[in-house]
């Protein structure tokens, strides 16, 4: 099942990959990979995406991508934990420059630079979309 929800990434099928992955978490319900995959999937405007991101944490505190990942999502919402984990991220791979432009745009669009924190990916070339799914 993991193949096949890779496979429907590969093919820009993100609602049966969805399928695939929410399937796979039933069956193993602290599986990170899903997890972290459902978070980007669902993306900012899903609550369901929060949920998972946070669950990805607890599971891998130490891992760049999950800690990315949750802090991207939180600085949609405006949460000011945004930075914090964006910055951790950073720390964990500083030589990531989307992860560096991303906690730019989130500095930015707190301290009131932009309307919002798409506004600021948008205004600095950063990565508007989910991140990468399936890493």
């Amino acid at each position: 099942r993991t193949a096949l929800a890779r496979g429907f990434i590969a093919a820009s099928r993100p609602v049966d990959a969805t399928g695939e992955f929410e399937t796979l978490l039933q069956l193993s319900p602290n599986n990170l990979q899903s997890l972290s995959n459902l978070a980007r999937l669902y993306g900012p405007d899903d609550p369901r995406s929060l949920l998972y991101a946070r669950r990805s944490a607890e599971i891998a505190p130490d891992d760049p991508q999950v800690v990315h990942t949750y802090g991207w999502l939180l600085a949609h919402h405006d949460d000011a934990q945004a930075i914090t984990l964006l910055t951790r991220a950073l720390k964990l791979r500083p030589d990531d420059t989307q992860f560096a432009a991303v906690l730019k745009a989130a500095e930015e669009a707190q301290a009131g630079l932009h309307p919002s924190f798409a506004a600021a990916l948008q205004a600095l070339g950063a990565q508007t979309a989910s991140p990468n799914p399936s890493e």
